[in-house]
């Protein structure tokens, strides 16, 4: 049985329900597809290759990353990888060389760095944690006798 109806438009995107239950601006596959309310449907915008992150040793799949996107100049991608912590431009792929990070607390040990660090940024600072180290006070007094973790 064909049924024609008159489709508003094509951005319900897709949809696994039954064709019966499904809106009628809904597909059940889109291939190369972007939905917009304003433009409707339209080809999928290409993608532009800046440059390919490198790491030694355990490579991109075992690498821990984190994006910071301060505002439409500065974006940047964290990674953790090996025992050391990369930084790199997100649009020109420059990758900026970091000091002053204790070799030790970026060590995963038997576990991957996927599952070993959690990122989390604040406004302009972005804290790493190691899951794998445990934490322990510094005794060491800063300011106003104030104890420091570390």
């Amino acid at each position: 049985m064909l049924i024609n109806n008159e489709i508003p438009d094509l951005i319900g995107g897709v949809s696994q329900q039954a064709p019966l239950l499904r809106f009628p601006n809904q597909a059940d596959e889109q291939i190369n597809c972007s939905n917009s309310p304003i433009a409707g449907m339209s080809k999928r915008p290409n993608s532009h290759l800046v440059t390919t992150l490198k790491t030694k040793g355990a490579g991109m799949m075992d690498m821990k990353t984190h994006f910071m996107l301060r505002d439409s100049t500065e974006q940047y991608v964290y990674g953790v990888s090996d025992g050391r912590l990369h930084v790199y431009d997100l649009k020109t792929g420059f990758e900026y060389p970091v000091k002053n990070i204790p070799s030790y607390y970026l060590d995963s040990g038997l576990a991957p760095e996927r599952e070993a660090f959690k990122f989390l940024s604040l406004g302009d600072d972005t804290y790493i944690l190691n899951t794998t180290v445990p934490v322990q006070m510094d005794y060491t007094k800063i300011g106003d006798d104030k104890a420091q973790v570390k």
